[in-house]
């Protein structure tokens, strides 16, 4: 719908991938080996940064025409024993024109009555038998996770943005950079209540801003 835009689904945690490799080319620059390859090599902290981000786009679009590339992560990465912060300071070091829209809701009761919370084999893998616990203990990290995140992230309530007709969808996109998009003013189908809507999935419904409607890089 937006223009100049790709957004993707899940990923199998590419940032992750991402990571791993810069992380393993900074260790020789940290001196955490004193020989093999890449050792007489001087690897910069943060050197990679065009390449990390080379390396996402690729792997998510193949379309130049894409200014900008998102995509979904419902699994936060772990590598080893880090920590949210370790994350979020490679995010913001590789990353920084990067921006995080996290979705939360107001009513945890209902989301851990949710399939996927209730799922068997979901509690035999985890250990988790409490579901309303956890998902509380979820969305305060997340929410943390924003907050660390400072200005780069913006916090989605689905309660508010599913509810009022389009403005919170506005100020998100006003937010991300994009001028003269109001969502107030297209017709938003809406899953499961919208004849055009399956699953929740748009299946060919052309809806567009019109051209006052245009990308930050236009």
């Amino acid at each position: 719908m937006l223009p100049g835009i790709h957004l993707t689904g899940e990923n199998e945690q590419i940032l992750e991938s991402a990571r791993a490799v810069t992380e393993k080319f900074e260790s020789y620059h940290k001196g955490v080996s004193t020989n093999g390859a890449w050792y007489n090599i001087d690897h910069k902290v943060g050197a990679y940064a065009c390449a990390a981000q080379t390396f996402i786009k690729t792997l998510t679009t193949q379309r130049d025409e894409e200014q900008i590339v998102g995509f979904k992560e419902i699994r936060w990465p772990t590598i080893s024993n880090d920590t949210d912060d370790d994350w979020i300071a490679f995010m913001k070091r590789d990353f920084p024109c990067a921006r995080y829209i996290i979705t939360v809701r107001k009513d945890l009761e209902a989301q851990s009555k949710s399939g996927f919370y209730t799922w068997p084999r979901w509690h035999r893998k985890t250990g988790i038998k409490d579901s309303l616990a956890f998902v509380k203990s979820s969305t305060a990290n997340v929410l943390s996770i924003a907050e660390k995140f400072g200005k780069q992230a913006r916090v989605m309530v689905l309660e508010e943005w599913t509810s009022d007709e389009g403005k919170s969808l506005t100020d998100l996109v006003s937010w991300l950079g994009f001028e003269g998009c109001d969502f107030t003013k297209v017709d938003i189908p809406r899953a499961n209540t919208d004849k055009r809507m399956k699953g929740g999935m748009d299946k060919g419904v052309e809806r567009r801003f019109g051209s006052e409607c245009h990308a930050p890089l236009n």
